[in-house]
């Protein structure tokens, strides 16, 4: 029994990451692409929120939001040094910015800046349709117009 929990407890901790509990970037992919094929099945739409936090003082602070923030079947986890990732399940495309704006107005930090895509309807390789949508808003995070922080708004 007790060698039952050890292992179930070590494969709790090769999921996650050990400075903030949120999911690693694999198993955060994995479970998007798992999200996507769900989503596809219920005509739901996906958006994914990408979070920088470029002050490690803040990582922990993050985490911690992050984790009582998703919901349900929603994700979050640790897709780089300061950035994380989010997934939202949502029939309304204006859901994930409304949630970006509120992760970034609660880190209460100007140099935290966030970005995000959404599909309306998860179609083809689910695969790819995850790589797409991390791609989008990590395209959209570097671009300066589009990226968004405390002081700025959407383009």
């Amino acid at each position: 029994w007790h060698l039952r929990i050890q292992q179930t407890e070590l494969a709790g901790r090769d999921l996650r990451d050990p400075e903030t509990g949120t999911l690693r970037r694999s198993f955060f992919h994995a479970r998007l692409v798992g999200l996507l094929e769900d989503a596809r099945g219920r005509g739901s739409g996906v958006g994914v929120i990408l979070l920088e936090v470029p002050r490690a003082e803040l990582l922990h602070q993050a985490g911690e939001l992050l984790l009582e923030t998703v919901r349900g079947d929603d994700l979050a986890g640790r897709v780089g040094t300061s950035r994380f990732a989010v997934a939202i399940v949502t029939k309304e495309q204006e859901a994930a910015p409304r949630v970006a704006r509120r992760l970034v107005e609660r880190l209460g930090s100007e140099d935290v800046r966030a970005a995000f895509a959404w599909v309306e309807r998860p179609e083809g390789d689910a695969v790819e349709c995850a790589s797409d949508l991390c791609a989008e808003a990590e395209r959209k995070l570097l671009a300066e117009a589009v990226g968004f922080s405390r002081e700025a708004r959407v383009a």
